[in-house]
């Protein structure tokens, strides 16, 4: 039977689609390196499915552009993508509430959803197209986008108590000791000792869970059981454990045995992941694994419809901490927050308060 040269030249061609096919991503990426900012930003708006959508996200990534040249002397029609960070996202959101804006009372809540949202979509257009993005700061934009939605127009979350915290913790605590030998039941007791040491961490520190994955062993201090953790804004802080929480950290690390494949302690992060598809090497968890986790000890103490997040330890802590200490600037340093607004949100007040603190203001017998 004779071959159809018709046939025999679509196949070439087919065969050539193919092979242009597999070669396009790693061109691609590599060529996606060299666009500018303003080319990436074009890009992405071409990529959008609705000519409205792209609409939408033009001026919002218009201001992030301004923000960049302003603010951080980067400009989108010369600098390369490679230029951006995630810091860069992360104060754009500060920019944007106190400098944007001429009018004090914008930008409304809707309106800020949508830069937020824009802004990500593009950060995460540029990942796929091969710039280079830490997956722990990627976790970190996250989570900062996530509490820059909720501080316009929220309220407190309702009430949150320390009590639902407590039980996860015992929860997590009561689970037995894996026994037996062979690396799975080991990788299965460090994942134990791993959630107590998360489940403590969250409640006496009040970390917020991006910070929580991004610690390393070279950012924990031995002698004053504490750590550094990097905040918004690329901005350190200290935060204490008690001694049940660096008791449940310095065992679970101790169990771990780190070192053995030629890394500096130092470099290890703290909380790494142990199932089948870890490997040999430690890498960090993601903050979804830890919302997991506090879901499933949550389900396991009985209370999976108190709605518990790892952002809940945090309510938690703000609000035991203000009543406590009842020193507003002292708990805004403790959680990290630029604004002493956002520690305020945790303040409540009543009429009754109020009266007592007027009346304090010229007490005589109190000079």
């Amino acid at each position: 039977m004779t071959e159809d040269p018709a046939s025999r030249g679509s196949a070439n061609r087919n065969l050539a689609d193919q092979n242009s096919a597999a070669t396009q991503p790693m061109e691609q990426s590599a060529a996606s390196l060299d666009l500018t900012i303003q080319e990436g930003i074009d890009a992405f708006l071409r990529d959008q499915n609705s000519p409205h959508t792209a609409l939408a996200y033009a001026t919002p990534l218009k201001h992030f552009c301004t923000y960049l040249a302003e603010e951080e002397s980067i400009h989108a029609l010369t600098d390369p993508v490679s230029a951006l960070t995630v810091d860069h996202a992360i104060e754009f959101v500060p920019w944007l509430r106190h400098d944007c804006f001429s009018d004090p009372d914008q930008p409304a809540k809707a309106t800020l959803q949508l830069y937020l949202t824009a802004l990500y979509r593009f950060y995460r257009a540029l990942l796929k197209r091969g710039v280079s993005f830490d997956a722990a700061e990627i976790a970190r934009l996250e989570e900062t986008y996530r509490d820059a939605r909720n501080i316009r127009g929220e309220r407190r979350p309702k009430d949150p108590k320390l009590a639902a915290v407590q039980a996860i913790v015992r929860a997590a605590r009561a689970m037995p000791p894996v026994q037996g030998d062979g690396e799975r039941t080991h990788q299965r007791e460090l994942s134990r000792l791993r959630d107590i040491a998360i489940v403590e961490t969250l409640r006496s520190t009040g970390c917020r869970v991006g910070e929580l994955v991004s610690m390393h062993r070279g950012d924990l201090d031995w002698l004053a059981h504490s750590a550094l953790v990097k905040g918004k804004g690329t901005k350190y802080r200290k935060v204490y454990f008690d001694d049940a929480a660096w008791g449940a950290l310095s065992t679970y690390l101790r169990a771990r045995e780190d070192g053995g494949d030629g890394r500096a302690l130092a470099h290890y992060p703290v909380f790494c992941g142990h199932g089948n598809r870890s490997g040999s090497t430690p890498s960090p968890l993601t903050t979804r694994h830890v919302s997991r986790t506090v879901r499933h000890l949550a389900r396991v103490a009985g209370i999976a419809e108190v709605g518990v997040t790892p952002h809940y330890f945090r309510h938690v802590f703000a609000t035991r901490a203000l009543d406590r200490t009842e020193n507003l600037a002292l708990v805004q340093d403790m959680l990290g927050h630029a604004s002493p607004a956002t520690t305020r949100v945790y303040a409540k007040t009543d009429e009754e308060q109020r009266r007592e603190g007027y009346a304090r203001v010229w007490d005589r017998e109190s000079d």
